[in-house]
């Protein structure tokens, strides 16, 4: 494996060019060739190769490669399986000087032209050229697992086998493509042969590229993919017995080398069978397997390691720690690709480099014998091609256009040249299947997984693409890979059932990534000043940034309005144009991957954190530097001076360990050439040295180089950095406390008002931000609502009127924000009595800003509508994320919140938008530190999503069985004892030997046949219980159970989970109360953690809003978990499936 690049002047010979040109090759692409570098140069053009030397590892087998007079040579990127076989026919008529397939390939195409490429079985990138006509050719393999881009103007040829490799050189047009912005957001890849850039072409897999003398002759495919579906000709036991051989021989193949092989293992049915045969070849390898503490797929992936003799290494990460690598994985990936699993995929190579070169993965397995979900459409009767392809694409792609975010609104449908993949097959399966062999396999499976692992020097080998194995694949009748509704690629499952445990065969496909939310969840700054980078590049003259912009403010602002993947599309995007595109620059190398010092490295020096502005800009400012303290070291002082933006004194809010002083900036700009200042914007006239947040630091790396330089840093920014993981600010606040009396003063009334995530918390800002909140419309709203709100307010007869309403709790304060100018506006320039000019005519006294945050405390413990994008709206969010007030940080634990006395109601009061926007925050999912979910039970109703600690379970109530029990089956095989109770069943359609059933139903009380819930919990063995687990399905009658239940029994099980009825009557407001008030008893002591709509129910509208009929919710307990804020995963999420698989999921954008 290696990597090959090349340019060729078509103007006037320029050494010097081209000499930079192949310096810059060697630089950028060092790590897809660490072992030997080569160079083949002409007057207008040079050929290189990077190599990583896997066969025939001697100086024999470093390229270029040469034809015996020396006028024809290749550079190669690849491995050709087959190479032995193909050399045989040309020995004697080759003087082979190696034993390589690079020389093979070499031979064959002088010997047969581009023909040879067709007969070549494995995967490749090449240039081939002949002196004699001034041509070369490029060539990519079909499947496209060696990617391979070409530049092209009217002065020069270039191409790579990393994009990086041509953004270096010099003198390139680099105008985006406005088409491969539109794939790119479309598909969350870009589609050969479009790039981002116009004049930027990746050769599509497949096909071969031809120069003569500087000019483009032919651009055509030498090989087709395209798999049909003929009728069943012969027994299904000799299709097994041929996939048997081919497997066998592709594995056998792949397992070429003099290097260390391992294998990849995730427990799955591919990657097993890869394991399987791997034993067969007798090769004992190394295997490697990636999960997380709380869900993972390790059970599987050991036995299937101990069956097959592998020496097995499991990998156990934190989702924190792959958000903390993700700008490394960004620049891996060479050009965006908005796929989360590459996160995993970039840590998993990483450990697995530190044992061997080579490693063989199940890629494509999914593709030849139809192992996707959205392959089941192909089972839906009388679905047409015509809406299959429209509801396949819309699986398939994010946003299939995306004018919105483009300057030309008016771009032609793009989706529609793949319709002939499916008009021209054989059925809509097939036409699924060639679709995704052109797209999704080339461009984003077989991308990343070059890109990943080349960027750690290690070649992935994928046998299920094998090219006999494809031909097996391609002419496989439709009943040996989906024989019925629900079955996938059965030829392989009956190949490997007698080798593979059966708990392997039958598992529902899982995947192992992160979703997309929890990393966009901190991005929001960094985003927003990627955006105002960008309008100043090209860019802004392709994309409309500010669409982009709003799409991304609806996201934060409005959860569930955008879909959390087009909402990660664009963070990929701006995020990579903004701050890694400009490192490949020319005169600009990568950046390092990790920071050039260590902490024993780091010189003690004294570094300030100063803190300006408004108290919530302080508190970022200081936040954030304390991250940085706790990475790079060091002696810190805080220098808080107090002025019209903050009149309290830091020790009047906070405490800290750490010294602190009342300078200004105007000391440190005095005293410039002190110190190096890190700002977000140099608006305060420094001269001194000074960086620039976000542009020039991008980065923990980038910080470090700058304290390496045991230069003092001033840290001047009241923005949190995108870049700073949440684990690394709760780290960070634990040096940090509430002043002791604040915390109290916010304490006391929290006790008093039953503050807690059941009230909704308003902010509205009147004074420099005071345009922002209609405040009159808030106070109708509320004033028609049965809701219970805090609000708080800088504005003093705003908090006044809001206190008359008896469901309205306000904290009341004795100081207000005052105008340093009476009669000038808020927002307008005036100075102190000092002559220092301000841009607001603002003053805040030392009461309004210690009962201000007084307030904001209060806010951190209330489900918090978002009324405006304000730090201090931000801050509050962040202080309950960190349970900053109550928990470890604060002063004292907080208090038990006691369910608060019930509100007067008037008369048959209509239910309002407003009362279904509280309902709504009460059932809002949040995310969990370790957010890791399974899947249990049935694909199909009858499933429910859990917390990964289920799977540990052993106590399990599960009430209203009916004749669906996979849920309790797949606990009770666990281990679990489960007690089911039914009342309207004859007896438990389970055999399962640990589940025990009860003829009885769920009552109030005990009513035979009917039971309580502390009846049925008086049944359950508590003594050694672990994680306890609720489940319920009762058709309605939970509304009236669970009303009347005990929260001390609700709070004995860690997971409550079931499927809620009759959301059509919430117009009805007595239904809507007996609602509201059962989620309110559940949130005392959980959390909802998932919601899903069954989509059996359909939708209803309510006072305008799209509600469920149906909903399957699951509460983890608070003591049991800790959680960070509500989750931004699209509903319906990547772990549900419909509960009526022939009817299209619900989307909830409402929630």
């Amino acid at each position: 494996m290696c990597g090959i690049a090349g340019i060729w002047l078509k103007e006037a010979a320029d050494s010097g060019r081209i000499d930079r040109a192949v310096e810059h090759f060697r630089l950028s692409m060092h790590h897809r060739g660490p072992d030997a570098f080569g160079v083949h140069r002409s007057e207008r053009a040079a050929f290189v190769n990077l190599r990583l030397a896997i066969v025939d590892r001697a100086s024999s087998g470093n390229q270029p490669f040469y034809a015996p007079d020396g006028g024809s040579g290749i550079v190669y990127n690849g491995e050709v399986y087959n190479w032995q076989e193909l050399r045989a026919p040309l020995e004697g008529k080759f003087p082979f000087k190696s034993h390589t397939d690079t020389e093979v390939v070499l031979a064959s195409h002088l010997a047969q032209g581009d023909a040879a490429f067709a007969a070549l079985n494995g995967m490749f990138g090449l240039c081939i050229w002949n002196e004699a006509d001034k041509s070369f050719v490029l060539a990519r393999d079909r499947f496209g697992a060696k990617p391979l881009y070409v530049y092209e103007d009217a002065h020069c040829i270039a191409f790579a086998s990393e994009l990086k490799g041509l953004l270096g050189l010099e003198g390139l047009d680099l105008t985006p493509d406005a088409a491969g912005l539109q794939d790119y957001l479309a598909f969350r890849y870009n589609l050969a042969p479009r790039t981002l850039f116009q004049r930027i072409e990746k050769l599509p897999a497949g096909h071969l590229l031809r120069f003569v003398n500087g000019q483009r002759r032919e651009l055509r495919p030498y090989a087709r993919l395209e798999i049909t579906e003929p009728a069943l000709s012969r027994p299904t036991h000799d299709y097994v017995e041929e996939l048997d051989a081919l497997l066998a021989s592709s594995v056998k193949g792949q397992l070429m080398g003099e290097v260390p092989i391992g294998v990849l293992l995730s427990g799955g049915l591919d990657s097993s069978s890869i394991a399987a045969y791997v034993h067969k070849a007798g090769a004992h390898l190394k295997a490697y397997s990636i999960g997380f503490p709380e869900v993972n797929e390790f059970s599987f992936s050991r036995d299937v390691a101990q069956r097959f003799e592998l020496d097995y290494v499991e990998l156990c990460i934190t989702q924190d720690e792959l958000r903390g690598g993700m700008d490394r994985v960004l620049r891996e990936l060479d050009e965006p690709i908005a796929d989360p699993a590459c996160f995993a995929l970039s840590r998993l190579c990483q450990r697995i480099r530190e044992d061997v070169t080579v490693v063989l993965s199940g890629e494509g397995g999914d593709e030849l014998f139809a192992g996707y979900g959205h392959h089941q459409l192909a089972t839906v009767p009388g679905l047409g091609r015509d809406q299959a392809f429209v509801e396949f694409f819309q699986r398939s792609a994010n946003n299939i256009e995306a004018p919105q975010w483009l300057r030309d609104k008016a771009m032609p449908l793009q989706h529609l040249r793949f319709r002939p993949h499916f008009d021209r097959a054989d059925s809509l399966l097939s036409g699924m299947q060639n679709f995704e062999l052109h797209t999704w396999l080339p461009e984003d499976l077989m991308m990343k997984a070059d890109k990943i692992a080349m960027a750690h020097s290690l070649e992935g080998r994928f046998p299920f693409l094998d090219l006999k194995v494809f031909e097996f694949a391609a002419r496989l009748p439709r009943e040996l890979k989906i024989p019925t509704p629900g079955a996938s690629k059965q030829v392989l499952r009956d190949l490997m059932q007698p080798q593979l445990p059966r708990s392997v065969l039958e598992r529902p496909k899982m995947g192992f990534t992160v979703p997309p939310a929890f990393f966009l969840a901190p991005l929001r700054e960094r985003l927003a000043g990627a955006i105002e980078q960008l309008r100043h590049g090209n860019l802004d003259g392709v994309m409309d940034l500010d669409a982009v912009r709003a799409t991304l403010t609806q996201y934060y602002e409005q959860p569930g309005s955008v879909p959390v993947f087009k909402a990660w599309n664009l963070a990929v995007l701006l995020l990579w144009w903004a701050e890694v595109l400009p490192a490949y620059l020319p005169k600009q190398l990568p950046k390092p991957l990790t920071p050039v010092i260590t902490p024993a490295e780091t010189p003690v020096t004294i570094h300030h954190v100063l803190c300006d502005g408004g108290l919530s800009n302080r508190f970022n400012a200081l936040a954030f530097a304390l991250v940085l303290r706790n990475k790079f070291g060091g002696d810190w002082r805080i220098s808080w001076p107090i002025n019209n933006w903050c009149g309290a004194a830091f020790h009047e809010l906070f405490e800290c360990e750490l010294p602190v002083d009342e300078l200004g900036i105007d000391h440190y700009k005095a005293r410039e050439a002190e110190h190096l200042l890190l700002m977000h914007e140099n608006q305060v006239g420094f001269s001194g040295e000074h960086l620039v947040i976000n542009r020039q630091l991008q980065g923990y790396e980038d910080y470090a180089r700058h304290f390496a330089s045991g230069r003092s840093v001033v840290y001047y920014n009241n923005l949190i950095p995108g870049f700073a993981s949440f684990e690394d600010l709760r780290q960070a606040l634990a040096q940090l406390r509430p002043n002791a009396v604040a915390a109290r003063r916010a304490l006391d009334f929290c006790q008093q008002h039953h503050i807690g995530p059941e009230v909704v918390g308003l902010h509205i800002r009147k004074t420099d931000f005071g345009d922002r909140v209609d405040d009159q419309a808030l106070f109708k709203q509320a004033q028609g609502s049965s809701t219970r709100f805090f609000v708080c307010s800088d504005d003093a007869e705003v908090n006044a009127r809001f206190a008359t309403l008896p469901n309205c709790a306000v904290f009341t304060k004795t100081a207000f924000p005052e105008k340093m100018v009476a009669e000038a506006g808020w927002n307008q320039w005036t100075q102190d009595g000092n002559g220092r000019q301000f841009p607001f005519n603002i003053s805040r006294p030392s009461a309004s800003v210690v009962e201000g945050f007084v307030d904001q405390l209060i806010l951190s413990r209330t489900a918090i509508m978002s009324t405006s994008n304000s730090t201090f709206l931000h801050t509050a969010k962040l202080f309950g994320q960190t349970q900053f007030l109550g928990g470890q940080n604060a002063q004292e634990a907080a208090p038990a919140i006691t369910p608060p006395p019930p509100m007067p109601k008037p008369a048959e009061r209509p239910v309002t938008p407003f009362d279904l926007y509280a309902l709504l925050n009460l059932i809002r999912p949040w995310q969990m530190n370790s957010d890791v979910k399974v899947r249990i039970g049935a694909p199909h109703d009858g499933g429910y999503v859990m917390p990964s600690s289920s799977r540990r379970s052993n106590t399990v109530l599960s009430i209203g069985i009916g004749d669906e029990v996979s849920f309790d089956d797949e606990l009770a095989g666990l281990g679990a004892r489960v007690l089911q109770f039914d009342h309207t069943i004859e007896g438990s359609p389970s055999r399962h030997p640990n589940c025990q059933f009860h003829r009885q139903g769920w009552g109030a009380s005990d009513s035979a046949p009917l039971v309580s819930l502390k009846t049925m919990v008086g049944m359950l063995d508590w003594s050694q219980a672990r994680h306890p687990i609720l489940k319920f399905d009762t058709e309605g009658a939970e509304w009236s159970c669970l009303s009347a239940a005990d929260s001390a029994d609700l709070a004995r099980f860690e997971v409550l989970t079931g499927e809620f009825h009759d959301f059509h009557q919430l117009p009805d407001r007595a239904f809507f109360d007996t609602v509201f008030g059962v989620f309110s008893k559940l949130n005392e002591t959980h959390r909802v953690v998932h919601l899903h709509a069954n989509n059996a129910g359909g939708m209803v509208m309510i006072g305008g809003v799209p509600f469920p009929r149906l909903l399957e919710l699951t509460w983890m307990r608070i003591s049991s978990a800790s959680f960070y804020g509500h989750s931004n995963e699209p509903i319906p999420g990547p772990l549900d499936r419909p509960n009526v698989p022939q009817l299209p999921d619900l989307h909830l954008r409402a929630f």
